[in-house]
C-alpha cells in the first residue's frame, strides 16, 4: 500500500516532494487535485467537448507508460 501512496505523491503536483507528508495529507491533495481538474474541465469550451477529451487522453497516453498505469501493482 505504501507503493500506492508513493506513486500518488509523485503524480499530484501540489504534494511537496522534498517533505514527508502523511497518507491522510496525500489523500487530501489527491481529492483537491481531482476537484481542480474537474473545475478545469468544466471551464473548457462546451462547444467541443469531444475534441478536448481526445486531446487530454492523448496527452495522458503519451505521458504515462503501461507500468505507470498500474499505479501500485
Amino acid at each position: 500500500m505504501n507503493d500506492c501512496y508513493s506513486k500518488l505523491k509523485e503524480l499530484v503536483p501540489s504534494i511537496p516532494q522534498n517533505k514527508s507528508v502523511s497518507q491522510v495529507e496525500i489523500l487530501q491533495h489527491v481529492i483537491d487535485y481531482i476537484f481542480d481538474l474537474q473545475i478545469a474541465l468544466e471551464a473548457e469550451d462546451a462547444a467541443a467537448p469531444e475534441m478536448v477529451l481526445s486531446i487530454k487522453t492523448a496527452d495522458l497516453t503519451r505521458n504515462f507508460s503501461k507500468e505507470d498505469g498500474r499505479l501500485c501493482h
